[in-house]
């Protein structure tokens, strides 16, 4: 396993992020650079049964993280909102395809 970096939302504890479980390895979310194509597909499947998805994601966002997934979205993703305001809540769910209370 290589060296990853600590995920650390906002507003958040540890306990209520599904990417910081012991049984999750980080290189599912911060892969090498040589990674295959769909690197993420397992990634984004955590991210979407995590409730801390939104904060995640905004976390992501407020930091510029460029690397790995954060929230549902991989940094390529995340690029279309690179020098704009962060997206509201609602916004934000609606970029990842969820409904109200999900």
């Amino acid at each position: 396993m290589t060296s990853s970096p600590t995920v650390d939302v906002s507003g958040v504890r540890a306990g209520e992020l599904l990417c910081a479980t012991a049984d999750v390895d980080p290189d599912v979310f911060f892969p090498p650079l040589d990674a295959p194509r769909n690197w993420d597909r397992v990634a984004k499947r955590l991210c979407g049964a995590c409730p801390a998805r939104i904060s995640c994601l905004r976390t992501a966002l407020e930091r510029g993280e460029a690397h790995g997934v954060w929230g549902g979205l991989n940094g390529k993703e995340r690029s279309r909102f690179d020098g704009r305001e962060i997206p509201s809540e609602v916004a934000l769910r609606r970029t990842l395809g969820m409904r109200k209370g999900r």
